[in-house]
């Protein structure tokens, strides 16, 4: 199989991260500053999640569990009780997913025709070059006897 720029491009557009809801999540949550978390809540960050939201509390700490974006858990508070909402907490204690989301979709917006080619060419060069070790170290092979010391030097396997 011989890899391509477009399906580089295929690739990398599949693995852009919809945010959106989460973020609607925190702007729900900006409207109830200052406000204890109650399970009161919990439609409304459902209906704005797509997500059924449940209230989890382990070791001192409140998470917001959402079981539609891969069964994630987002700290909302410290505290043997269920704490005080802050927004701006939600979203500093959870940054993979808003600011490392954001930040990992603008990398990948920055990626260029030039840079896919360039990976599918090494992808090939490397597919390529597996195969051949392959076939130079496989068992009844020249190399097979030395095939451990051989990956080892190459940094294949330890």
């Amino acid at each position: 199989m011989k890899i391509t720029a477009k399906a580089i491009k295929d690739l990398v557009n599949e693995n852009f991260e919809d945010n959106s809801a989460i973020k609607k999540v925190a702007d729900v949550l900006r409207v109830h500053d200052g406000e204890k978390l109650t399970k009161r809540l919990i439609p409304e960050l459902e209906k704005v999640s797509g997500s059924k939201v449940t209230i989890s509390q382990r070791y001192d700490m409140t998470y917001l569990r959402f079981d539609g974006f891969e069964k994630s858990d987002l700290l909302i508070g410290y505290g043997k009780n269920l704490p005080d909402i802050d927004a701006d907490f939600f979203i500093d204690r959870n940054p993979a997913d808003f600011r490392g989301a954001d930040k990992r979709n603008a990398e990948r917006n920055l990626i260029t025709a030039k840079d896919r080619s360039a990976l599918a060419k090494a992808l090939n060069a490397y597919i390529k070059a597996r195969e051949d070790i392959k076939n130079l170290t496989d068992y009844g092979k020249p190399f097979d006897a030395d095939e451990y010391a051989i990956m080892k030097m190459a940094g294949i396997k330890e």
